[in-house]
């Protein structure tokens, strides 16, 4: 027993003097042992010793009616469990939407990259017409004078032979190179500007000149830096032949046969070991860094899902925790609040004094502080899980279905410590960003170096044409079965070659990526050590608070075995009491003495009630306490699966989000949406 019950009580006559102890104990003598033990038997169970998930919700769903308190005015009260809030994160959380939208652009990017690589189709179809007329116009022409024929030109000694008279000033004479050796003329004409008649035009006597021209081409670029071209035209042309041009009315004929059709084919590739070649060509490089963009964007969404997922679940044990605080403190309340209400009856009777009346009224007031208090601390806890969540300022949430997860025990993870480290550096998001990083700034190195090498390509082309000129093919289905035959081949070849003067710039380029692929190792490593000493520190953690439960829950049980013993004392004693007055006479004198002090001694084997309130006060804390260390190890567990990074994880397709969930290691993934 302890001190306090052995304190003496002086009663007098006017009341004015009573210690606390006597005064709770004569004051619960009324209530008898059922009333103390009922709200421990209801409290407990063979599992944990508190209270289940639903009667907490519904007596604070009674005890703050959302349309009468001041704080909830407009919000409803609603159940949500641990998984829910999960699966809630995955579906709603705005960092998460973030993340699977940037996922789905780094997807749409590397489509674009492939895409580059599709072989083009291009097909055209031209049309053409054109027609000459015929156009005179009128301008003074310089003519020379006509002269006599020289006898030193061959070309008149002949003509002297056959007869012309060649001495006379009728000729003109062209030189050696001209067909014409002379003109003469009917009469002789001195040199100057004469008026003229032009021909500026001549219509074609066959007609206007029409083609349609039908092309197609498809073009296959290589990620090797090569293009592969092969182009078909066929052309549609009538080709027109005329009889007597020179006449008024030439004679226009075809042949009826317009078709014809050409193929070529064009190879462009890089030299061997020049720029553009091998894997890291700039097409193939661009093809590697949306990949690795598209595999960075993943790793991104997995870190956001084992950060939000942990903030989620320590947010929502934070709940649990409020809560039961919010019970706890409502119970004593409602303790307090009987208590206050005996004693103003007492003080009535005048069996108590008033200081002990406003003792037990500041208590009241202190607890209704902590009482609201508490409630603001779950609406605040409330709301920290509502942001991680679809956020709905209207709702509060109240913890549902967590009792399994606090009851058991798992005195420590179902993997070693080697074994988390080991998961935790092969898996971990932080990580694989880190390794990305570094295979990102690999390709870029390896395309500097491509690029630091000469510019030299090879070009080879060859083609082969039908030919109309005369006489082509009378339907395109003829002229394209004659491909394979064509008039005229076509075949070129050619090398380019470019290289800038000591390439300053390029070989600039290979030594700073070098430095910065130094740099993001040197990263990883330090990324390494960090996410080692989280599981590390993580593991501990979770070994405490797994021993902190077992010490809580041994406490309980000491409690528990106390209070039950005094709980068997009190009763006999009750059993042996014939009643309240006897059991007051027993402890203090007779209350309503007033000749002079009565003064007695507390029984050493006697048990009070205050004792057994004490008892149970010890009680209802050290399940408290349970409670308090069940969630801490809910929140170690937690934090050991998001240090090694296994509460987000990406299919091989990098589409889905699975997570596992926090309530145990081993358990199955659950599905999350895109």
């Amino acid at each position: 027993m302890s001190n306090i019950d052995q304190t003496r009580c002086k009663v007098s006559g006017d009341g004015n003097v009573c210690s606390i102890p006597a005064l709770v104990m004569v004051l619960l003598l009324g209530v008898g042992t059922a009333t103390l033990v009922e709200p421990l038997e209801a409290a407990s169970d063979k599992t944990g010793g508190w209270w289940s998930a639903g009667d907490l919700n519904r007596l604070l769903e009674r005890r703050y009616p959302v349309t009468r308190h001041a704080l909830l005015k407009g919000r409803s009260w609603r159940e949500i469990t641990l998984e829910q809030a999960l699966e809630q994160a995955r579906q709603n959380n705005i960092t998460l939407k973030r993340q699977r939208l940037q996922s789905r652009v780094a997807r749409q990017g590397a489509q674009i990259a492939e895409a580059n690589f599709d072989p083009y189709l291009a097909f055209s179809v031209n049309y053409s017409r054109s027609k000459t007329y015929d156009r005179t116009e009128k301008d003074w022409k310089f003519k020379k004078a006509t002269i006599a024929c020289p006898t030193s030109n061959p070309a008149c000694v002949r003509a002297q032979t056959e007869g012309l008279d060649i001495t006379q000033d009728r000729f003109t004479i062209y030189d050696s190179e001209s067909p014409v050796a002379f003109l003469m003329f009917d009469q002789k004409r001195p040199g100057g500007y004469y008026p003229s008649t032009i021909d500026a035009s001549e219509a074609d006597p066959t007609g206007p000149d029409k083609s349609t021209v039908y092309t197609l081409s498809i073009t296959q670029p290589l990620p090797s830096g090569m293009d592969v071209n092969v182009t078909q035209t066929t052309t549609r042309k009538d080709n027109k032949y005329a009889i007597n041009a020179s006449s008024d009315d030439p004679t226009v004929g075809s042949y009826g046969r317009p078709w014809t059709t050409s193929v070529s084919g064009t190879v462009s590739l890089p030299v061997p070991y020049a720029r553009n070649w091998g894997d890291y060509a700039s097409r193939e490089n661009e093809l590697l860094k949306t990949g690795v963009t598209r595999q960075q964007a993943s790793a991104d969404l997995r870190r956001s899902m084992n950060d939000t997922l942990h903030r989620v679940g320590l947010a929502y044990w934070n709940l649990v925790r409020s809560a039961h605080l919010l019970k706890a403190m409502i119970d004593s309340r409602g303790r307090t609040a009987a208590l206050t209400t005996r004693i103003g009856r007492l003080v009535e009777a005048g069996l108590a004094t008033r200081y002990a009346q406003a003792q037990s009224r500041a208590e009241q007031a202190r607890l209704n502080a902590q009482e609201t208090q508490a409630l603001n601390q779950l609406l605040t806890a409330s709301n920290a899980l509502n942001e991680l969540l679809v956020f709905d300022p209207g709702v509060i949430y109240l913890p549902a279905g967590y009792r399994e997860a606090l009851d058991r025990i798992d005195a420590r993870p179902e993997i070693t410590l080697s074994e988390a480290i080991q998961e935790a550096t092969t898996r971990h998001p932080d990580l694989a960003r880190q390794r990305l990083a570094i295979r990102y700034a690999e390709i870029q190195l390896n395309s500097a170096k491509s690029n630091a090498r000469p510019d030299a390509s090879l070009a080879l082309s060859v083609s082969g044409s039908q030919s109309n000129a005369v006489y082509g093919f009378k339907s395109f289905e003829e002229s394209m079965t004659r491909v394979s035959r064509p008039d005229r081949i076509d075949l070129s070849s050619g090398v380019s070659y470019r290289y800038p003067w000591q390439n300053k710039a390029a070989h600039a380029a290979v030594g700073r990526l070098r430095e910065e692929r130094l740099r993001l190792q040197t990263a990883l490593a330090r990324t390494q050590r960090r996410i080692t000493q989280e599981v590390q520190s993580a593991y501990a953690n979770w070994l405490s608070a797994a021993q902190r439960v077992q010490n809580a829950r041994r406490k309980q049980g000491l409690a528990a075995a106390a209070y039950q013993r005094v709980s068997r004392l009190y009763g006999r004693m009750e059993d042996e009491a014939p009643d309240a007055s006897g059991a007051v006479e027993a402890v203090g004198g007779t209350i309503g003495d007033t000749s002079g002090e009565a003064e007695q001694t507390f029984d050493p084997h006697r048990v009070t009630e205050y004792e057994v309130i004490v008892k149970s006060g010890e009680l209802l804390a050290a399940r408290q306490q349970t409670i308090q260390q069940h969630i801490g190890l809910q929140e170690a567990r937690f934090g050991l699966q998001a240090a090694m990074g296994k509460l987000g994880s990406i299919t091989p397709h990098g589409t889905d989000t699975r997570a596992n969930t926090p309530s145990d290691i081993s358990v199955t993934q659950l599905e999350v949406a895109r």
